[in-house]
């Protein structure tokens, strides 16, 4: 790695570090600090669509 991407990614996570939230996602190839409850409704739907896949096989 060279001294300049080295400088770089410090930069990146002393600015990523500074935030309280938990959670951070990679998206556009940057990095996101987003709030805990950020992935909540896609699990939900996910969830709900698996279940509905389930009962069809089952029926």
């Amino acid at each position: 790695m060279s001294q300049e991407e080295r400088k770089r990614y410090e930069h990146e996570w002393a600015k990523l570090s500074i935030h309280k939230e938990n959670l951070r996602v990679w998206e556009n190839q940057n990095i996101y600090n987003v709030d805990e409850g950020y992935y909540d409704d896609y699990i939900i739907h996910t969830a709900r669509e698996l279940h509905v896949e389930r009962e069809m096989k089952i029926l």
